[in-house]
């Protein structure tokens, strides 16, 4: 494996870490896999998540490029008048050209955590240069079977509902203070959170995936029970039934799992379905394992 940083960008103050496979083992045409920051963490990742992730790809023959978004890490900060998720998207586009002219390749795999992953999504939707995406705990939908899985989930969901009447809620708060304090606080007084989710519509969200996986694409959904929006093995196939045929799209349970894969077991878990999806999906040498039949697959982390 050899390490190199690279810069690119308006006055080369983009920078990343390029890490490339020993020759033997990369085949002909097969894609690089560019890992987006995890929200505003530097690009090494949670407790270093993307650097052993990036050495784990090399040693099954994958490129693997580490940037740091524009204003993120070692990356300066663009002086234009671009919204952030377009500077993601110029930025991403622009390391996707560093390697096509410095390696010659054309083809790309986008990977990233949580706003890493919703950075990678409208990319994948217009670029037809990404071939896949790996979405870790990635958007996600609640479904009916969600709150069967969670009770609580069911008798909150509709007390929330319930504190939306006007004439409810100052009764509710002063009765029971104990009982939603802490729920309030999460959804309502957190207003200098550096990012707020905005989750697509459910139709647009289904809409985009079909586009991709109608190129061709291929998808994998990673999922942990600590998003707080996704519980149970199935609950993506429930979400979206029309995706259901094909294992160009696969999703990845994980129970008991945190957000940031700080227990190594899980993290080794986590790095092994990455590898043999790229290996399944994306191998040009070597023996490469087929898919497993024309239908979504979803399996259950430990």
């Amino acid at each position: 494996m050899k390490e190199s940083v690279q810069t690119f960008g308006p006055q080369k103050g983009t920078v990343g870490i390029l890490s490339e496979p020993h020759p033997e083992t990369q085949g002909p045409n097969q894609p690089a896999i560019i890992l987006l920051n995890a929200g505003l963490v530097h690009r090494t990742g949670p407790f270093r998540m993307y650097v052993d992730l990036a050495r784990s790809l090399t040693t099954k023959g994958f490129t693997v490029f580490r940037i740091d978004l524009s204003g993120l890490g070692d990356s300066l900060v663009r002086k234009d008048n671009r919204s952030d998720e377009e500077r993601a998207i110029v930025d991403v586009q622009e390391a996707m050209d560093l390697l096509t002219e410095k390696k010659n390749i054309r083809e790309f795999v986008l990977l990233g955590l949580c706003e890493g992953a919703d950075r990678a999504h409208p990319l994948g939707v217009m670029d037809s240069r990404v071939k896949g995406i790996v979405y870790l705990d990635g958007y996600g939908y609640k479904t009916p079977g969600f709150y069967i899985y969670y009770p609580w989930d069911v008798v909150l969901h509709f007390t929330q509902r319930l504190m939306l009447l006007e004439k409810w809620k100052n009764l509710v708060r002063r009765c029971f203070p104990w009982f939603f304090q802490n729920k309030i606080q999460e959804n309502t007084e957190n207003p200098s959170a550096p990012y707020v989710r905005e989750t697509p519509e459910k139709k647009q969200f289904e809409s985009d995936l079909k586009s991709m996986l109608d190129r061709d694409a291929r998808l994998l959904f990673v999922y942990t029970d600590g998003n707080g929006y996704y519980n149970h093995k199935g609950q993506f196939r429930e979400a979206f039934k029309s995706l259901c045929s094909t294992n160009k799209l696969q999703v990845r349970f994980f129970k008991k799992t945190d957000h940031l894969f700080t227990n190594l077991i899980h993290r080794d878990e986590l790095f092994l379905s990455i590898g043999d999806w790229m290996q399944d999906h994306f191998q040009t040498t070597g023996n490469k394992t087929e898919g497993s039949g024309e239908k979504l697959v979803e399996v259950n982390g430990s």
